[in-house]
């Protein structure tokens, strides 16, 4: 299963992490464990899924009370150059924190300023990474389904 990969801790990525033409399992947590109301949940959500097809294809995401996970890949901007991950991690993080600090009268950000990657390259891999994002809410026990819980979203199975 995905959690028994090596993670990577960022703050800020190195330019010797980037990885051109590969998919990332990526996780964040709210700053200082905020609990984040269904309405923010929705709005990080739908901020994540804003930029899908533009700078990364999106396979999952699952936005929980206090973290999220992403399954991406990074695509090409207009000069054939693959975006980074910092770069997408940084606009993703700031949109939807500037979305839901404004709908919550929240000042600062929302998500805690590093997180943690995984490069996913085998089928396998993508596979696992899909399958622990989908059912997170379910191993959490906030649902039995996780076609239940409305903050997870899925393009397919990679």
């Amino acid at each position: 299963m995905i959690y028994n990969l090596p993670r990577v801790r960022h703050y800020q990525a190195a330019a010797s992490h980037h990885h051109d033409g590969v998919s990332y399992f990526v996780t964040s947590n709210t700053r200082d464990r905020l609990i984040l109301p269904d309405v923010a949940r929705k709005i990080a959500l739908d901020s994540f899924k804003h930029f899908n097809g533009v700078r990364y294809k999106l396979y999952a995401a699952c936005v929980m009370p206090d973290h999220f996970h992403l399954l991406l890949y990074l695509m090409k901007d207009e000069n054939g150059e693959y975006f980074k991950l910092s770069s997408v991690m940084n606009s993703l993080k700031g949109y939807s924190s500037h979305k839901i600090g404004r709908e919550l009268g929240i000042k600062g950000g929302i998500w805690h300023r590093g997180y943690y990657d995984v490069v996913v390259n085998t089928r396998k891999e993508k596979s696992e990474s899909w399958e622990y994002i989908l059912h997170n809410p379910v191993r959490a026990g906030i649902v039995k389904k996780w076609l239940d819980y409305p903050y997870v979203w899925s393009s397919g199975m990679p």
